[in-house]
């Protein structure tokens, strides 16, 4: 599993699956989400939107696993 680190701004889900390369574009990462692929902290996310925040577990099946970070707080 990798971690992905966040800036101030935050990420949305989709952003996510494509920055962390779990999604070739994203086209491909709604698409992931729509198929019910995509699972935030063990569940199943169908909000392409959703905004991410340090501590998230985003894994897309048969693909892999990050873990999302926060740049401020080196223990998150």
């Amino acid at each position: 599993m990798s971690e992905h680190v966040i800036g101030e701004n935050g990420i949305n889900l989709t952003q996510l699956l494509k920055s962390a390369n779990l999604a070739e574009s994203g086209g491909h990462a709604k698409s992931l989400i729509d198929a019910g692929l995509v699972f935030v902290n063990g569940e199943i996310e169908t909000r392409k939107r959703r905004q991410m925040k340090a501590g998230d577990f985003v894994e897309v099946k048969d693909v892999g696993m990050v873990r999302v970070k926060d740049a401020c707080h080196k223990d998150t």
